[in-house]
């Protein structure tokens, strides 16, 4: 295993963290983890990279080691955006960044390489075009179910209580097999590292997953794609958008690639939604490969 270090910044009072790999000095890849994943499940590819590359893997606000919301707060997805950001100061504003983001942590990046388009230089993204659209005629009952959610007892308490309520796990090998439960394509090995880092001992006994139980409620956010067109349309950098060809790709694929200025498309035929779980060396020989020439080429097996 290749070591890395764990830091940590302030948004508001709240502590977040980030880990990396690499070189302190090196430019920056800045890797963003989907809903209900943690930011060192990167290890993976960053292990299968030049020992030249920093790889920078933050754990987005309620997942992993970064804070929870406290009393009363909640989860708002734009605050992501505005974390993203204050990462970027907290690694001394770096010039330039190549950007990664999976599921969840595609939308991040899409968001943050439109907002700051003159330092993202190359955009990647696993399966991160967002979600089907919402449909807005059925927003009273989303609402509804929003709002209702909230009151499961569960989530009634603080931080504190709301951490006793997350379900025991009797070992890190009883999460690697919930793991490979819900992906079959990984590895033993695999499963029980990523159930390490996924996971935290208690007190009570036994490991628990490192999220936030209020992220299980439903989004008060809908989904517009008219709105995710217009981030798009505002990435400058060469973008490259793959997916698994056992995937979780949203309806109307072909648009939304439309909407980027500069994307290459391409498919990995034997991943699942999880490609840098499944197929980190692909990745990383996709993410050196664009370092060296700034375009996006796909190796082969990787279907254009």
């Amino acid at each position: 295993m290749m070591s890395y270090r764990t830091y940590d910044y302030y948004v508001r009072g709240m502590r977040l963290v980030w880990h990396e790999w690499g070189p302190p000095e090196g430019d920056v890849v800045l890797c963003f983890h989907g809903f209900l994943d943690h930011g060192r499940s990167y290890a993976l590819m960053a292990e299968c990279m030049s020992p030249s590359v920093r790889i920078v893997a933050p754990d987005v606000r309620g997942h992993g080691e970064s804070d929870w919301v406290g009393s009363g707060g909640y989860y708002h997805f734009y605050d992501y955006y505005h974390d993203a950001q204050r990462l970027l100061v907290a690694l001394g504003n770096p010039s330039e960044v190549v950007v990664v983001g999976h599921s969840m942590g595609g939308n991040i990046a899409t968001g943050l390489s439109a907002m700051i388009p003159d330092r993202v230089k190359g955009l990647m993204l696993l399966e991160g075009l967002g979600l089907n659209e919402t449909i807005l005629s059925n927003t009273p009952e989303r609402l509804r179910r929003w709002s209702q959610a909230q009151n499961h007892p569960e989530l009634e308490g603080d931080v504190e209580a709301r951490r006793q309520t997350r379900t025991l796990l009797t070992s890190i090998q009883a999460a690697a097999e919930r793991l490979i439960r819900w992906n079959p394509r990984l590895s033993p090995e695999r499963a029980r590292r990523l159930a390490e880092s996924a996971t935290e001992p208690v007190d009570r006994g036994g490991r628990v997953w490192r999220y936030d139980p209020l992220h299980r409620t439903p989004a008060a956010k809908p989904f517009l794609l008219d709105e995710a067109k217009a981030l798009w349309r505002g990435i400058t950098a060469p973008t490259l958008s793959l997916s698994g060809g056992k995937g979780l790709c949203p309806e109307r694929l072909d648009e939304r690639h439309q909407a980027f200025p500069n994307v290459v498309v391409g498919r990995l035929p034997q991943a699942g939604h999880n490609l840098h779980h499944e197929q980190p060396e692909v990745l990383a020989t996709i993410l050196e490969d664009f370092k060296r020439t700034r375009q996006w080429s796909l190796p082969s097996g990787v279907l254009g």
